[in-house]
């Protein structure tokens, strides 16, 4: 009814019936109008047409100027006061803003505030940034702050706004905490940008955008080639002698006042987190959690273990804030009851049962779908699949699988399930299968290299990583990589540790391997793969040894300090500590 209403006053609107006002713009243009409508939808119309006393004659005969606003926008105005119902484009959006906020219609200038907040994208982001402060729309410039911390390298390529700001708000965001970069060098790569864009007027301020770059934490061969003798730091004396301390920092652990005071050491805080959960270890299943900082490379035990108990050998997957943990086994029962753990409020739940129980699951999220495919139910190993709705909480079945596969492991390509590996009963398999979700249907693929059971998969870049497993006598190192274009797979570097049902995740576009069962130690051992150049190094291990575990990416929660390494400061005496034993040991073995 209320939509008939609606729709027939602006009817009545169009057709200049029953109008008991006009408004007049300064264009020329005369709009007719119904107060009650104006009136009941806007604050500002609202006490224009009750004020008895008008300024220059604003009201007289009912009619009333409304001067610099272009007849487009009034037009679009209306067009929402009368029929809740507008189409808006980035093009006018700021001006609709501007003018919704004028008129005081409160869910039209909500309406543009979240339009323009989901429209932040690396072009626009400063353009957005600016817009809110100037409008002292807080939670504009808000949104529009976290997100050029939060993709700062994507900002820096393709947002030439970013090297017109002025210096005041260019120091708010790359001197910030939650700056997101991988290294520093980008950091000092950003401020050349910034002092080249105008650099007779900004390179005097070299000393106070050196201070912005955290140093301290830059290896020194690049320290060394980009900035010690940089022509704007042999012309600036006070950068010089920053310069050197850092030096001193670099090369003999010396501390001192001014890495302390600009925080030329301390590590920035990341936008999302490693949560590892769950495991095996000393005979038993687990239910610790951990996460991994890795701008301080830390690992933190969180003390928020399911009430249900331990879990093993299960699947997981991450998801808006929540980890969904599918299955398992607890040393007696094999699971098909499932978990959420909410990040936010550090609370665990229930979700509806799996049609199977399965340990040793793989898993997967396609279309907004957690599949479960295949394992181990404690008497047979599974060909079966089954997929969970999250508006329906349920579990479907879906197509079986060309083979029987527990311990396998399975990631997403290109919009289709890849499933490999795994153990059927009698061997440790090499086959390996995609899953068509449209027609439902599994292909086999070419075999890997290697026979993987206890392995782990990972999609990048459109290829297929398959990492280390057991081959039914070994504990494997070996990796390889399959191309679903050219349907080949081809070894890679091999890890420095072997390991089987180990954990697997890709943060700072690096591929993660952590824990897992070396053949004869349940071990803590963590490593990464860098793609780019084929190579694998070792990171910090983990606070607790464990095997069976998963791992999974927890993104820009807002509560993300709650799981970030919290004495931040004493790593830089941490450094420091380490870098003199490091020169000790070198002088003791020259």
């Amino acid at each position: 009814y209320i939509v008939y209403f609606l729709q027939k006053f602006d009817k009545f609107r169009n057709g200049n019936i029953f109008s008991d006002a006009s408004l007049h713009l300064s264009c020329g243009t005369i709009l007719p109008i119904h107060r009650v409508v104006l009136g009941a939808k806007s604050k500002y119309f609202e006490a224009l047409f009750t004020n008895p006393i008008q300024p220059d004659g604003n009201g007289k005969n009912n009619e009333y100027l409304i001067p610099g606003i272009r007849k487009e926008i009034m037009e679009k105005i209306l067009q929402y006061l009368y029929t809740e119902e507008i189409d808006l484009s980035f093009d006018e959006i700021f001006e609709l803003l501007t003018i919704s906020d004028y008129f005081l219609i409160d869910d039209l200038t909500e309406k543009c505030r979240d339009f323009i907040i989901n429209s932040l994208n690396p072009e626009n982001c400063v353009k957005i940034l600016l817009f809110g402060e100037s409008r002292f729309h807080r939670n504009i410039m808000e949104s529009a702050l976290k997100y050029i911390l939060r993709n700062f390298l994507q900002v820096m390529a393709l947002c030439s706004d970013l090297n017109n700001l002025d210096f005041e708000h260019f120091y708010k965001i790359v001197s910030s905490d939650l700056l997101n970069v991988k290294d520093e060098l980008s950091v000092w790569n950003a401020c050349l940008n910034w002092i080249n864009n105008s650099q007779d007027d900004r390179k005097k301020l070299i000393h106070h955008l050196l201070q912005l770059v955290r140093m301290g934490l830059m290896n020194i061969e690049d320290f060394r080639v980009h900035i010690e003798h940089h022509p704007f730091i042999v012309g600036c004396s006070e950068a010089q002698l920053l310069v050197e301390k850092v030096l001193k920092f670099l090369i003999n652990a010396e501390l001192s006042h001014e890495i302390l005071q600009y925080k030329l050491a301390l590590p920035r805080l990341p936008h999302e987190v490693i949560f590892t959960l769950g495991g095996w270890s000393e005979g038993s299943a687990k239910m610790e959690i951990e996460t991994y900082d890795t701008r301080a490379d830390r690992w933190i035990r969180i003390k928020n273990e399911d009430p249900f108990g331990p879990r093993a050998y299960h699947g997981s997957i991450a998801i808006g804030g929540k980890i969904y943990c599918i299955g398992g086994f607890n040393g007696r029962e094999y699971f098909n009851n499932c978990r959420i753990f909410d990040t936010v409020t550090r609370e665990w739940y229930p979700m509806a049962p799996m049609n199977v129980r399965r340990c040793y699951v793989s898993v997967a999220l396609l279309d907004g779908y957690i599949y479960a495919l295949g394992g181990y139910d404690g008497s047979v190993r599974q060909r079966s699949c089954e997929k969970y709705d999250f508006k329906t909480n349920q579990w479907t079945m879906i197509a079986q699988m060309n083979a029987q596969r527990s311990d396998a492991c399975a990631c997403v390509v290109d919009g289709k399930i890849y499933i490999l590996g795994g153990f059927n009963g009698q061997e440790c398999m090499n086959t390996a299968e995609v899953y068509d979700s449209i027609n439902n249907v599994w292909t086999l693929i070419p075999q890997m290299i290697q026979r993987r059971s206890g392995l782990k998969c990972i999609g990048y870049q459109g290829k297929i990583y398959a990492i280390g497993g057991f081959n039914g006598l070994v504990r494997l190192k070996h990796c390889e990589l399959y191309n679903p274009v050219s349907e080949q797979w081809i070894s890679i570097a091999q890890m420095i540790n072997p390991r089987s049902n180990f954990a697997i995740e890709i943060i700072d576009d690096m591929i993660f391997a952590m824990a897992g069962f070396n053949g004869t130690f349940t071990i803590a051992d963590v490593e990464c793969y860098v793609p780019e150049t084929d190579e694998w190094m070792m990171a910090t291990s983990m606070n607790v040894v464990r095997s069976a575990l998963t791992a999974n990416i927890i993104r820009n929660t807002p509560n993300i300090q709650d799981y970030l390494y919290p004495c931040r400061a004493e790593l830089i005496e941490e450094r420091r500590q380490m870098s003199v034993e490091s020169s000790d040991n070198e002088n003791e073995q020259a």
